[in-house]
């Protein structure tokens, strides 16, 4: 039976498998099987009204199609702009150049880098332009497919002859807006080509120059040219050409920068926007300034620190140059020296407010050198005069820092700021510098000396105008929070100091950490330093299964600080904006700003195990640990803290409340996360274990009120009246006016001792209780002493017994 049905299970199954079989050779035609997508015609009420559509959209695309006015100029300029850059390409790869002078090479580079920029942006435009036209075409090849299927359906209908007209019309319309579009689209493809080739003939020469240039600079240390007098002996000197070859550097970086700033529209737009921006705040303040209405009270120190108020003009042009790489990151060096010049103008307008005249001729002098260098830079020709003048320079510098930084210069100021101080240090770099630049020069090596003493020069121009902006940057600082600390109502003025110092340091900070980068980016050692610093932080080793690296201790490290920072800005922010805005019951703000405080730093320790590499899991067991140890030898440390929180949160005891714990008297000053500090009134600070206030008994004399009442007790001698006394008493009490006025003082008769009456007095004070009661006791015995009430004497009465008579 079994056999049975499993012969039975087979024929089944052999069955199905053959009709499956059967079933999936059968060929499908997919394209005959699958509806197929038609063009969507419209019926023949529908034509009159999608005709007059349709001539609304080819009007609007006719619009479309009209070429802008930067399209225009860029195939009109184009052709021109073409053969420009096949004239130079062919004059640079005619030369050999490995043999060239790394100025004429340098200066290639540029111009090469300028027109392959120039390229590359009209190339972006046109391709733009492209994609408009295939939209367009995209649209009109639907159009035109659908109006196709319109007229032969108006054929096959037999409509009106005006119907089908209509459809041919419109048909016609398409068809020939499709020519245009394509004619255009042809020509703009033909332009794309021609810069695409362009282009890539310039990249291959761009990228042979950026090879020759760093060979070379790898020569600095090689004797390039034959000592001077050497070269002087086999040349004559020509003054005149070498002013002939000046003049035409100076007009060659005039025509880069216009042609740079020329082919950087959008850019450029965007920087003068943000130019006039700041201009327009600059007046602003110049015009509030000279009213002076630009600060509610006159400050001295606000005053002297918005010294560029009053040159609003060059204070927006050094801030528009400083802005510059906000809008163009890629700047070829003429470039660069072109917006220095442009700075350096702004800055001697200003320099006249806050520098000596001792210190001002040193200033003029390293202008008329930097421009002298930035104009030496291009001198290809004449090389002789060019290191001349090079020497010349480098001997006037080394005189002139020699002299600045004599024993009694004017470098040796006492009030000078900290970037001064900074420079100061640097200083003695100065001589040493120029004296290799001065030497490399007369033996030979003139691309060192020339090296060292350009990059000298502009790292120093860079450090001028970067003070002028730091101080710039502290005004507007200094200005923004004296003020708003002045005019706002919530703002703490405590703070004000305290964020402007912050906000400056930051600013300073940023300024000098970009001018360090331009230095080593000036002396060609940015590359050196990055290499260094990625080995440096590269280096790790492997404690436990946790890797560890450098770059994961210094990340660990700035995560802390940032941690630290952030929640100082958090805790300056909550006290400023919200807990002087509104009314928090006593020690509520105190509670928020632990809870914040705790979050943040939680969180950023957590982040800070994390870059470290410490993982999540890993926590646990640092966690476990830390409750081992916490059982062992950290149980007082974790009672304190856990005593911390709930004074924070129970508020038995707040911050400025006067208590007494354990014999201690005073104030209480901080409630810290392991121990409260109270001041005593002997000036004294006394550092209690939170556990203390949990554990034993305090004395809180303000917990609900500030009030305390005061008890002094006085004595008199017997025959005075009660009465009397009590009157005089209290009529000295009222007339002090710091005794409150209720509850009412109370001067009570407690009786009568061995030889005196005795009054107790009680009234009630808000603040300066040992003081009013020293000036209170005073007061009352300068009343009774002028009321004829006599103190009380102590006498003894002596009484004998059995008494002898005395022979």
């Amino acid at each position: 039976m079994i056999r049975q049905l499993f012969l039975l299970f087979l024929v089944s199954f052999s069955l199905l498998a053959a009709s499956d079989a059967k079933t999936s050779s059968r060929p499908i035609d997919t394209v005959s099987t699958l509806p197929q997508e038609t063009p969507r015609f419209f019926a023949l009420d529908e034509i009159p009204e999608a005709a007059t559509e349709a001539a609304s959209r080819l009007s609007e695309m006719e619009k479309g199609l009209e070429t802008p006015r930067e399209i225009q100029a860029i195939e009109s300029s184009l052709p021109h702009f073409i053969r420009s850059i096949e004239k130079i390409r062919k004059e640079i790869v005619g030369h050999d150049l490995s043999s060239q002078n790394i100025k004429q090479l340098r200066q290639w580079y540029e111009t090469s880098m300028l027109y392959q920029r120039q390229l590359e942006t009209y190339g972006e435009k046109l391709k733009h332009r492209i994609d408009i036209y295939t939209d367009i075409l995209k649209s009109l090849k639907e159009m035109h497919e659908s109006w196709e299927a319109t007229k032969a359906f108006a054929k096959e209908q037999k409509a009106p002859e005006a119907i089908l007209q209509r459809a041919s019309n419109t048909v016609a319309h398409i068809e020939a807006m499709q020519k245009r579009v394509k004619k255009a689209y042809n020509k703009t493809l033909t332009y794309i080509d021609m810069i695409s080739g362009e282009s890539r003939q310039f990249g291959t020469m761009t990228t042979a120059l950026e090879e020759a240039l760093a060979k070379r600079g790898m020569e600095l240390l090689t004797f390039d040219h034959p000592p001077i007098f050497e070269s002087l002996s086999k040349e004559k000197i020509h003054p005149v050409s070498y002013l002939f070859e000046s003049a035409g550097a100076v007009r060659e970086i005039v025509k880069q920068a216009r042609f740079f700033y020329t082919s950087n529209t959008s850019a450029l737009y965007a920087h003068m926007g943000t130019t006039l921006l700041l201009g327009f705040l600059m007046l602003f303040l110049y015009v509030r300034h000279r009213r002076g209405k630009l600060f509610p009270v006159n400050d001295e120190k606000v005053q002297g620190s918005v010294f560029f108020v009053e040159h609003p003009l060059a204070a927006t042009v050094l801030l528009a140059v400083l802005i510059v790489p906000l809008f163009y990151p890629e700047r070829p060096v003429s470039v660069g020296q072109f917006n220095t010049i442009v700075a350096l103008s702004a800055l001697l307008v200003i320099i006249h407010r806050i520098v000596t005249p001792e210190i001002r001729r040193y200033i003029y002098l390293l202008t008329a050198l930097f421009l002298l260098n930035v104009v030496q830079a291009h001198i290809v020709e004449a090389q002789n005069e060019a290191r001349l003048v090079w020497l010349l320079m480098a001997l006037i510098m080394l005189a002139a820092s020699l002299r600045l930084m004599r024993k009694n210069g004017p470098l040796h100021h006492p009030g000078y700021s900290a970037e001064i101080r900074f420079f100061i240090r640097l200083a003695p770099l100065l001589p040493l510098i120029l004296v290799l630049s001065a030497g490399a020069n007369i033996v030979g090596a003139v691309n060192l000396s020339v090296k060292l003493l350009s990059s000298l020069i502009t790292s120093l121009i860079l450090f001028m105008v970067f003070i002028i902006l730091a101080r710039i940057f502290r005004g507007l600082i200094v200005m923004f929070v004296r003020r708003r600390s002045i005019e706002s109502k919530h703002l703490l003025r405590e703070y004000a100091h305290q964020i402007q110092n912050y906000l400056t340091f930051v600013a300073n900070f940023f300024l000098m950490a970009y001018w360090l980068f331009l230095v080593l980016k000036q002396f060609d050692l940015l590359y050196y330093m990055e290499n260094g610093w990625q080995k440096l932080m590269s280096v790790s080793w492997k404690i436990g299964e946790v890797v560890v690296s450098v770059g994961a201790i210094v990340d660990f490290v700035l995560v802390l600080v940032l941690t630290w920072f952030f929640t100082r800005f958090i805790t300056i922010i909550l006290d400023l904006e919200l807990f002087s805005r509104y009314e928090f019951p006593r020690g509520v703000p105190a509670a928020i700003q632990m809870i914040v405080r705790y979050l943040i730093i939680t969180t950023g320790v957590v982040f800070a195990l994390t870059v470290l590499g410490v993982r999540l899991t890993d926590l646990s067991i640092i966690a476990g640990a830390l409750g081992v140890g916490i059982g062992f030898g950290l149980r007082n440390i974790m009672a304190n803290f856990v005593s911390g929180l709930l004074l924070v949160f129970e508020r038995p005891v707040q911050q400025g409340d006067v208590v007494e714990v354990d014999g201690i008297f005073g104030d209480v000053q901080k409630i810290g996360v392991r121990a409260t500090t109270i001041k005593t009134y002997d000036g004294s600070e006394v550092i209690v274990p939170n556990a203390d206030f949990i554990t034993k008994e305090v004395i809180n004399w303000t917990l609900s009120s500030k009030s305390r009442r005061v008890k002094m007790h006085y004595k008199v001698a017997f025959g005075n009246s009660p009465k009397r006394v009590i009157d005089i008493i209290r009529s000295a009490i009222e007339k002090h006016p710091g005794i409150r006025k209720e509850p009412a003082p109370k001067v009570l008769f407690e009786g009568y001792g061995d030889y005196y009456l005795e009054f107790t007095v009680y009234f009630w004070v808000d603040e300066k209780l040992l003081d009013i009661k020293s000036e209170t006791a005073i007061d009352i015995y300068e009343a009774l002493t002028n009321a004829g009430i006599e103190m009380p004497v102590p006498y003894s009465r002596v009484t004998y017994e059995n008494p002898r008579k005395l022979p």
